[in-house]
């Protein structure tokens, strides 16, 4: 376990986009020293069904676009993919619970976190299909109710593991909280996105200058990205989880902040 200074996520008024984002930025960065070590790893677990499936491209693009084809059509192609995913959605927990736990605390425990993402993997992948399943509805529905749901709904994960919430229940928990606050939490997730892509933008400009500088045969770029990709990761991953927990408690408080209100407003007119 590592202790470390407390990142102050409960303010005591709600804050702007801008703070938001701040806490998020400062929360990663405090939290980064205790949590590479897991970043690393899922950074390489995840890089090994792409570099994987990259040496077989490098080899079956050889033989011409109709023995690629065939390989995408094997079942251990869409199996590498969805092991990959499996692991992903046992970091995103793992990562959720840890940033937690740190502000929260001021505490971070790897192995605590990891067993919180096995154990909820289960509710995660219920939740993330429902999630996609909803979305896509929503998108065949002329597009805007696609985008709605998957406003309203970005703190089913965060639910679901900060407050060990059921899998319908964790979209309550999101739904609740986002009410009322649809633009401003779009707005924070999108920015938190932007700044990932562009990082993930600066690995194709890294691939592409490795390639050219070190004369790397362009089959053997299928194997490179990916190796690139999982260095970016390393500094990416735990951003957007930081973003959305910083997200979850700033709406969290102004929920609060409206529930009290109400009250005090009932009491007054008694």
């Amino acid at each position: 376990m590592v202790q470390e200074e407390s990142t102050r996520i409960h303010a005591a008024v709600p804050r702007s986009i801008g703070g938001v984002l701040d806490d998020a930025i400062r929360l990663y960065r405090r939290s980064f020293s205790g949590l590479w070590p897991l970043t690393l790893a899922a950074a390489a677990l995840i890089a090994i069904p792409g570099v994987f499936l990259g040496i077989q491209m490098a080899h079956v693009r050889a033989l011409g676009p109709q023995a690629a084809l065939a390989m995408m059509k094997l079942p251990g192609y869409w199996l590498s993919y969805a092991v990959m995913s499996l692991v992903y959605l046992v970091i995103h927990g793992a990562l959720l619970s840890a940033l937690n736990r740190f502000a929260t605390r001021g505490e971070l425990s790897i192995e605590d976190a990891l067993g919180v993402g096995v154990r909820r993997l289960p509710s995660m992948v219920a939740v993330g299909f429902l999630l996609f399943l909803c979305i896509m509805v929503g998108l065949f529905l002329l597009i805007v109710p696609g985008i709605y749901v998957w406003g309203i709904f970005q703190l089913a994960f965060v639910a679901l593991i900060v407050e060990h919430a059921g899998i319908t229940e964790s979209f309550g928990v999101s739904r609740r909280l986002i009410k009322g606050h649809w633009w401003r939490s779009v707005t924070i997730v999108t920015v938190g996105i932007v700044i990932v892509s562009v990082f993930s933008l600066l690995a194709g400009v890294v691939n592409g200058v490795v390639v050219a500088v070190f004369r790397v045969d362009p089959i053997a770029v299928f194997v490179v990205q990916p190796v690139i990709g999982a260095v970016i990761n390393v500094f990416m991953l735990s951003l957007l989880p930081s973003v959305l927990l910083c997200m979850y408690y700033d709406l969290k408080l102004r929920n609060e902040g409206q529930d009290l209100a109400a009250r005090v407003g009932a009491l007054a007119a008694q």
